[in-house]
């Protein structure tokens, strides 16, 4: 069977990130500002390209799918995944500041694109409607 994902609740009390010296809890922004710092700090602006970048993103979520599938069979480790969904979130801020868009306008683009978008469950995938079902075989290591 397959283990349930805690909730939030549960999270929260290990997530709040903090300045330690000032015990100030971050906000989304100053997150967002400090990852743009970090990532002009180390020259990534400069020397990297935005392709360089997705792969750093796709190498980032073959990490959080060998986290999530450890999770699922252990109930153990919440925070490799934690921590998998902040790495593809940090690569994806410095694409973003790259190729000049918003990183939230891009949420909003594409939460606006599923908000009305119907659908149907099929082998635990959502499949819009009048979308072609493909099937994907998934072989374990």
């Amino acid at each position: 069977t397959q283990k349930l994902l805690p909730t939030r609740t549960k999270l929260n009390g290990y997530l709040t990130m903090q300045n330690k010296h000032t015990n100030h809890e971050y906000s989304f922004l100053e997150l967002y500002d400090a990852v743009i710092v970090w990532a002009d700090d180390r020259g990534i602006f400069e020397k990297a390209t935005p392709l360089t970048q997705l792969s750093t993103t796709q190498e980032e979520l073959d990490e959080t799918i060998e986290a999530t599938e450890y999770f699922m069979k252990h109930d153990d480790k919440i925070m490799d995944v934690v921590d998998g969904v902040g790495d593809i979130t940090v690569t994806l801020i410095i694409l973003c500041e790259m190729l000049g868009i918003d990183f939230v306008d891009c949420l909003r683009y594409a939460y606006y694109q599923i908000k009305d978008r119907k659908g149907e469950m099929v082998d635990g995938l959502f499949v819009k409607e009048n979308e072609e079902i493909i099937n994907l075989e998934y072989k374990d290591n």
